[in-house]
């Protein structure tokens, strides 16, 4: 037995129950094993829903009123004949009270149309007498217990959340939520920082080595003899071993990026566009050689036979030795390939930069021109020829600086041009009239002035914001040029990861421990064959689960 919560909630109670009845375009009402309704008089789906609809409308701050969740059991329990209809409208009714649901109103409809039973509720969040909306707070966890504790009673199977577990163990260790989620769309593993300890035992293995190299290609040397590899990350490198992450101010005082790029005479992104194009050229020697006009199935041929004589290399060494050889391959492939995510990553950062910038200075544009027209509405009252005036205005500011002009055209008005009758008037009514529209006038022409030199900042920002696109882009199209596309480069990654996983294959624990290789190495190499065997065991009961139909 689970539950799920969909993410995209109903939109309409009419349209959620006619789908639920059976009674929407591509379904049958024979799908409905069985339905009830409660707080509703009436199991009519449309009736039904125009009573919600009714009562969700007089809570006019709840934008989500409909609410839908399932409950599904394991077809084997069903086979066993512990899921009858009796039961699941026992456990219905149970939900729904342990939910805190019983005042409201909800829709309840059983379906038959997979292999595994599963119970629809479609309920109203609006209590019918309070018109409080019921509180989504915690229904994960609330579903969850509630679910644990009915198939203890009833003695029905548990599928494993799989999903949430994952997500739980990479929470214990520390990885970000951002970090999560970047992987996630990136479709790789979660990268974990090192903990304390890992990464006092980072300091003791590698500080000593970043201050005796001597170049890049000594440094990367010496780091991936025991096993670790520089990556690049924003404006700054990483230091990883292929699970774990660390900055390099991490390593403690005097190893800094920018030091290391002095020390070396070489910016680091030169050097890696130098070795990655090496790399590639040496990747795409090694593969077979095939022509454009080689027939599709000639093509096939060969890269079978460059895949048969990989194999055969493979086997022909120790395993360990292999292991180590081909993880070390992986490690560097997956961190040019990390290069590329990074490039695409800040030419993205660049992009959203640049279009706030653009929107900002489209709303500064507009405050400008209300500004400039409120200015001249208020020159046309008070000068014969406003934009005389306005010219005039400007020439003193140019000569005399805004303050200056601002007290020049207070003392005397004429000084713009020819007024209109009120401000000749002698008589206090007319005089005062008079201040009041000049000081008006005045501040319609500082904040017009504000607003124009906010425009002016948002363009010189703007222009700044489009070399660093500029540069972000050239970085990235340099990295193509040394490399390749990174479509070419998601395919090399690919095949060291299918080298990677069938050497790990072909060792054990045991045979990593007895190797001959630094103790880092062999902890490394361990590490990476436990988290394979997880993996291997986690796509078993992926697919036992799938086979359940859960």
């Amino acid at each position: 037995m689970r539950f799920k919560i969909p993410s995209r909630q109903p939109t309409s109670f009419r349209a959620s129950s006619l789908y639920l009845a059976g009674r929407s375009h591509g379904h049958q009402p024979s799908r409905v094993a069985w339905m009830f309704s409660r707080n509703l008089e009436t199991e009519e789906p449309s009736k039904a829903a125009a009573r919600m609809e009714a009562l969700a409308a007089q809570n006019t701050r709840c934008k989500a009123p409909r609410y839908h969740f399932i409950l599904t059991f394991d077809p084997a329990d069903a086979k066993k004949g512990k899921v009858t209809p009796e039961a699941m409208r026992e456990i219905a009714n149970e939900a729904i009270e342990r939910l805190g649901l019983s005042d409201h109103q909800i829709l309840v409809y059983a379906h038959n149309d997979t292999p595994h039973p599963h119970m629809h509720f479609l309920v109203n969040r609006i209590h019918p007498r309070s018109l409080r909306a019921w509180s989504r707070t915690d229904e994960g966890r609330r579903l969850t217990a509630f679910c644990r504790e009915v198939a203890e009673e009833r003695g029905l199977n548990v599928a494993r959340d799989l999903s949430a577990e994952r997500k739980q163990q990479d929470r214990s260790r520390s990885i970000s939520d951002a970090e999560y989620r970047i992987a996630e769309r990136e479709g790789r593993e979660p990268v974990a920082p090192f903990d304390r300890r890992g990464l006092h035992e980072l300091r003791d293995a590698v500080r000593g080595d970043f201050f005796a190299a001597k170049s890049w290609d000594d440094l990367t040397g010496r780091l991936a003899d025991k096993g670790y590899h520089l990556r690049r990350k924003g404006q700054g490198l990483m230091i990883t071993d292929g699970a774990r992450v660390a900055k390099l101010s991490d390593l403690g005082k005097g190893v800094r990026f920018k030091e290391l790029e002095e020390r070396f005479a070489l910016p680091y992104d030169v050097w890696h566009s130098q070795q990655v194009s090496r790399a590639a050229m040496e990747e795409m020697e090694a593969r077979p050689k095939t022509h454009d006009g080689m027939a599709p199935e000639e093509r096939r041929r060969a890269e079978a036979q460059h895949r048969l004589e990989q194999l055969r290399t493979e086997r022909a060494g120790n395993a360990v030795e292999v292991l180590d050889t081909v993880d070390q391959d992986y490690l560097y492939w997956s961190g040019v390939q990390a290069s590329y995510r990074d490039a695409e990553r800040r030419i993205a950062v660049q992009q959203r930069k640049t279009e706030r910038l653009q929107a900002d200075m489209t709303r500064q544009q507009q405050w400008e021109n209300t500004r400039y027209k409120q200015m001249m509405a208020q020159l046309v009252g008070l000068y014969i020829d406003a934009d005389q005036a306005r010219s005039a205005w400007l020439k003193l500011e140019l000569a005399h600086g805004a303050d200056v002009a601002d007290e020049i055209v207070l003392q005397n008005p004429q000084v713009l041009g020819e007024t209109r009758d009120d401000l000749t008037r002698l008589d206090s009514y007319a005089k005062r009239r008079t201040d009041k529209a000049l000081k008006a006038l005045m501040r319609q022409r500082r904040s017009w002035r504000d607003a124009r030199d906010r425009v002016a900042t948002a363009f010189a920002r703007i222009a700044e914001q489009r070399r660093a696109l500029e540069q972000a882009v050239g970085e990235y199209q340099a990295l193509q040029r040394a490399g390749g596309d990174a479509g070419w480069i998601r395919e090399v990654v690919i095949e060291k990861v299918k080298a990677r996983a069938r050497a790990l294959d072909r060792v054990t624990g045991e045979m990593i421990h007895k190797a001959r290789l630094a103790e880092e190495r062999k902890e490394q190499l361990h590490r990476a064959w436990r988290r394979h065997a997880e993996r291997k065991r986690q796509r078993e009961r992926e697919r036992e689960t799938r086979g359940l139909g859960l």
